[in-house]
């Protein structure tokens, strides 16, 4: 991932969070795009696997580089995107109530494991 990505450096208590964005948030992200994609697919059967997921994948990367060319953070695109009453803003009704919940969870998991492999390694 070295040659895509650039080092930063965070404080001691901040690496476990850090590592959850970075080394486990391309997984995390991948499965999140794939299911997206799959629930695309399930809506709509014409549309292939492949062009799902390269709709997706492309999504992904203009939003990444918008970002970039902007300086937008992820609240400004949602503001930019979702105009009130439309199906942007429809989806994330359905998405928000779910979302908070959902990561708190996914980021106790990873708590959960660093804690173990530390009680492991204690003599």
């Amino acid at each position: 991932m070295g040659a895509v990505s650039r080092p930063y450096v965070v404080p001691e208590e901040a690496v476990r969070a850090a590592a959850d964005l970075t080394a486990c948030g391309p997984a995390f992200l991948g499965l999140v795009q794939q299911a997206l994609a799959d629930a695309a697919r399930a809506r709509a059967p014409a549309l292939s696997r492949e062009d799902a997921i390269a709709l997706v994948r492309e999504t992904a990367l203009a939003t990444c580089e918008l970002m970039a060319q902007t300086g937008y953070d992820f609240a400004d695109v949602v503001h930019r995107v979702a105009a009130s009453g439309g199906p942007a803003a429809a989806g994330l009704d359905a998405l928000q109530p779910r979302l908070a919940g959902l990561w708190e969870a996914v980021l106790a998991a990873t708590d959960g494991w660093e804690a173990a492999q530390r009680a492991r390694l204690q003599p």
